[in-house]
This record gives C-alpha cells, structure tokens and sequence, in this order.
C-alpha cells in the first residue's frame, strides 16, 4: 500500500489539530465543483476529513460557526464580513476553509 497523498494527509492532519475539527462537520459549497480536478480534489480533501457535513449550494447558506470547503476567490472572501479564511494553502487548492462567524 502506498501514501499517494501524504502531502495532503500531512497538511490535513495539522489542520484538524489546530482548528480542533476533530468534533466538528464540515459543509462543502458544492457550487465550486465546476470540473473533474476541483471534484478529485474535493474527493481527496473529504477523505482527509474526520466529519463530513452537507453540501450546500451557496455560502449564503452555511449556518453561523460553522466551517465548509469552497472555491471562492481570495478577493470574494475577504470582501465579505461574516467569514473567515482559516486555510488557503496550495496543497488544497483550489480549496479554501472557510469558517461564517
């Protein structure tokens, strides 16, 4: 058995602990699935992931204090009050987690 991902494991790992997601689901914005890498890619993240929450259409949608996976721009993001930019790094793109305060 080989560790095809370890890069992304490892990354996930250390992003669980220190948000402390262990007991947290985590929404999906499924309106960034807009090809057949940002899916593979997701499908990656997700299997990462100790709790997989629903998908939602919009992020107008998810619910105060809770995170999601979208694909939203940096810029789109930081123009919006009510959310966070927990992680944009590379190894997820083109993933961002996104916490709505």
């Amino acid at each position: 058995i080989s560790d095809r991902t370890r890069d992304l494991r490892l990354a996930s790992e250390s992003l669980i602990k220190s948000e402390s997601l262990n007991e947290k689901y985590i929404a999906t914005i499924t309106s960034g699935i807009k090809d057949d890498f940002s899916h593979a890619m997701l499908v990656k993240i997700l299997l990462q992931m100790p709790n997989i929450g629903d998908g939602i259409e919009n992020i107008d949608n998810l619910k105060r204090d809770n995170y999601a996976w979208c694909t939203l721009s940096k810029e789109n993001l930081e123009n919006r009050q009510d959310i966070i930019i927990i992680n944009e790094d590379n190894i997820f793109s083109p993933w961002k987690l996104v916490l709505k305060k």
